[in-house]
C-alpha cells in the first residue's frame, strides 16, 4: 500500500471518491485545496493505491510532532468491505507512529444518515482509534474526534485544521 500524490493523471480519480463518498456540506473547492497544499509542504492531497490499483483517497496534514491530522479519508465505493480501510488505517499508523486525529460525523442527532454515521464510529473504535470525547465544529458541521493513540491531543487537532485554514471550535463532550 502506498500514498501517490495528487496530479492531473490522478485527479479525475480524486474527484469521483471525493464527490461520491463526502456530501456537499463537508467538501471545499478543489481550488482551495490544491492552493493550501502548493503553500504548505506539510499538507498532501493523496491517492491511496494498493497492488497497483487506486482503492481510496486521503487528505492528511503532517504536524511537527511526527503526527497527523486526517481531514479526508475514503475508501472506493467498490473496494469497500475487502479489508482495504482497516489496512489504510494501519498504514496511517506506520506512516505517523506518533498518532494521527480525524473526524467522523457526530452521532446522537438522529440525522438522515445516522446508522453510517455509527457504523462509521464503530468501524474506526474497531481498528484502535479512539474516541478523544470532544466534538469539533466548523463550516462542515459538528464532528466526533477520534486519535489513533492518547498521545495525540486537541492541540494537534488544532495545529493540524489550522494549518488547512479551517476555523473549528472543539468542546468536552463530558462537559455538554
Amino acid at each position: 500500500m502506498k500514498f501517490i500524490d495528487y496530479n492531473t493523471e490522478n485527479a479525475a480519480y480524486w474527484d469521483q471518491v471525493y464527490v461520491d463518498a463526502f456530501p456537499e456540506t463537508e467538501r471545499f473547492a478543489m481550488n482551495f485545496l490544491l492552493n493550501q497544499q502548493a503553500t504548505h509542504s506539510n499538507i498532501h492531497l493523496s491517492i491511496i493505491e494498493r497492488d497497483d490499483e487506486y482503492v481510496g483517497i486521503c487528505l492528511h496534514v503532517g504536524i511537527d510532532t511526527g503526527k497527523a491530522f486526517i481531514l479526508y479519508l475514503a475508501i472506493d465505493a467498490k473496494m469497500r468491505g475487502k479489508n482495504v480501510g482497516s489496512e489504510v488505517l494501519q498504514h496511517l499508523k506506520k506512516m505517523y507512529p506518533n498518532g494521527y486525529i480525524l473526524e467522523s460525523e457526530q452521532t446522537g442527532l438522529d440525522a438522515a444518515n445516522e446508522e453510517q454515521r455509527v457504523k462509521r464510529v464503530q468501524f474506526y473504535e474497531r481498528n484502535g482509534l479512539m474516541d478523544s470525547r470532544y466534538l469539533s465544529h466548523n463550516q462542515s458541521g459538528s464532528f466526533h474526534v477520534m486519535r489513533s493513540n492518547d498521545q495525540v491531543t486537541m492541540e494537534d487537532y488544532l495545529t493540524g485544521i489550522s494549518d488547512l485554514g479551517i476555523e473549528s471550535a472543539v468542546d468536552n463532550r463530558l462537559l455538554i
